[in-house]
């Protein structure tokens, strides 16, 4: 299977489930990696790189900004 990514969950600040993905069978062994968007910053958007097959994602940025007061 490699490195690709083969699932997405993100939360909301309580927990709850916003988004909740699985191309793969993820019942192989795997963690979650956890990830908190820092305080005063909002989660704006998602970057990938397929590199030569746009089928696997093997990389995955979250693109952060800082909320104004």
């Amino acid at each position: 299977m490699g490195n690709q990514i083969c699932a997405l969950q993100l939360l909301d600040k309580d927990g709850e489930t916003i988004v909740d993905i699985e191309w793969e069978n993820f019942d192989l062994g795997r963690e979650w990696k956890v990830s908190k968007v820092p305080e005063g910053h909002q989660l704006i958007g998602l970057r990938a790189n397929t590199l030569a097959d746009e089928l696997y994602i093997t990389r995955l940025a979250f693109i952060l900004q800082k909320v104004s007061e």
